[in-house]
């Protein structure tokens, strides 16, 4: 029992290592009684929800350099939001109605 808890912790961790290609992100939501999951492309930054059992692609106004990105996905009273992070060039985004939606700085505006 305790290698099968162990073995779902490390399937379960959030860490993504320099040679994954692919991550997913998941969240449970207790408001709204669902849950989300986002697969992306750690190096691209493409990215997918499931919605009914099948990956769905997320939109993007523009394609995103290439890098190192790293999502995360955090609870709200509706459900679930998420961001996007290319960790090399500090780019983020946030998800709206199945898009990535850049934010700007101050000096982008």
């Amino acid at each position: 029992m305790k290698y099968i808890f162990l073995t779902l912790v490390l399937l379960m961790s959030p860490f993504v290592s320099a040679d994954d290609k692919f991550a997913m992100e998941l969240i449970t939501s207790n408001s709204s009684g669902g849950w989300g999951a986002i697969r992306f492309e750690t190096e691209t930054g493409k990215s997918w929800l499931i919605k009914g059992g099948i990956f769905v692609e997320i939109a993007e106004r523009r394609r995103p350099a290439k890098g190192k990105y790293i999502i995360n996905m955090v609870t709200t009273r509706k459900g679930w939001a998420a961001t996007r992070m290319n960790v090399q060039s500090g780019k983020g985004w946030y998800l709206k109605k199945q898009m990535w939606i850049p934010v700007l700085t101050s000096s982008e505006e």
